[in-house]
């Protein structure tokens, strides 16, 4: 009979050790995340802001660089999880040793955009042979969309040899602003450019298949309290796309 009020007695004890140890992670604790681009400037801000809202006392660590390096950093538990673009084949950017968790969260269009200068290329449907005589802006070798533009080419057995090539996405629709070429960019980037009459979007015969944004995760690798509130937010809040 005394084993059994000890027994329960120490279970409260620890029930109760772990809600304040829970409760310290989520006032003092920290969460690492990897972070494409894209992500970072298009999707991910709101839920930092509301994050930090809801727990002001957890640091936030998040590392901006490309797909390749994170899920680099991510295999090297140097981040808890990344949210990075991902191609539909997204499978192939892994290691055979790798195991990890892949949630849709979000989808987006790749465009073409150009300035007036390029007017030709206005209200009709261009061909992607003939898109590639063309000036093309876009990002540089090595990095995902990079290789999502060469790839979309290959099928017309073309290769690409792009006017000018940039380190960040987000010089690519200021150029084409300025007719240096045409731009190869996410939608949002070009968003505000396109409502303002400064480029406009090039019609495709060939459609570009959508990219998607997605949480990366380790299955054998626990995430932390606060790393398992902040993806929560993710299902209570839902983005349009």
């Amino acid at each position: 009979m005394l084993y059994e009020h000890v027994k329960a007695a120490c279970e409260h004890i620890f029930e109760a050790e772990n809600a304040l140890k829970a409760k310290k992670e989520l006032l003092e604790g920290q969460i690492r995340i990897g972070a494409g681009e894209t992500t970072l400037h298009f999707f991910l801000l709101p839920y930092l802001k509301q994050f930090k809202t809801l727990y002001p006392g957890v640091k936030i660590k998040v590392n901006n660089t490309s797909t390749p390096a994170s899920l680099s950093a991510l295999r090297a538990g140097h981040i808890d999880f990344a949210i990075l673009v991902m191609r539909p084949d997204y499978k192939g950017a892994f290691l055979p040793r790798d195991r990890f968790s892949v949630t849709r969260l979000a989808g987006f269009q790749d465009i073409f955009i150009a300035g007036n200068d390029f007017s030709e290329l206005s209200g009709h449907s261009v061909t992607p042979p003939e898109l590639a005589d063309y000036p093309l802006i876009c990002m540089e070798p090595g990095t995902v969309t990079r290789q999502y533009l060469d790839d979309f080419f290959l099928p017309y057995h073309l290769t690409i040899s792009p006017d000018i090539e940039l380190a960040t996405t987000d010089l690519i629709t200021p150029m084409a602003v300025n007719n240096l070429g045409v731009g190869f960019v996410p939608r949002p980037f070009a968003e505000s450019a396109l409502k303002e009459g400064k480029v406009f979007e090039i019609e495709l015969t060939e459609s570009i298949p959508e990219r998607e944004i997605c949480v990366i995760s380790r299955t054998d690798t626990p995430i932390s309290l606060a790393g398992n509130a902040f993806l929560h937010l993710f299902s209570e809040c839902p983005q349009k796309e």
